[in-house]
């Protein structure tokens, strides 16, 4: 039997709050939760949010304090933030959100846009 853990009820609602907020935005959101279409691969990795605007493309990666430093963390991050045309966020939780920039900093990923959920 599935028990949800404390990690991913904060992942997932951090993820649909994220995705509800594009979608509120005109944005066409595809996400890796229940009750939206699942996200295109892209470069062998599912985004937690691929949402499209017109011309804009946007990629949303979400991540916990847990798994900010995390080295599949760090390949999701290398594989989404230099696609041309492609805007790349960062979801956090406000609690970690100085820790995900300095790891995003060292392994050189380029973050278009940072969001934090606040209360974790």
């Amino acid at each position: 039997m599935y028990t949800a853990t404390k990690r991913t009820i904060i992942h997932e609602v951090m993820v649909r709050t994220r995705a509800k907020n594009l979608k509120t935005e005109g944005y066409t959101v595809y996400a890796d939760i229940s009750g939206y279409t699942k996200p295109p691969q892209i470069n062998g990795y599912i985004p937690d949010i691929y949402a499209v605007k017109d011309n804009l493309k946007i990629i949303v990666e979400v991540e916990t304090c847990d798994t900010i430093s995390d080295e599949h963390t760090r390949n999701q991050y290398l594989s989404f933030s230099n696609i041309m045309g492609t805007q790349f966020h960062i979801v956090v939780p406000e609690s970690c959100l100085s820790q995900a920039k300095q790891y995003a900093q060292r392994w050189r990923i380029k973050v278009d846009k940072w969001w934090y959920h606040k209360g974790y």
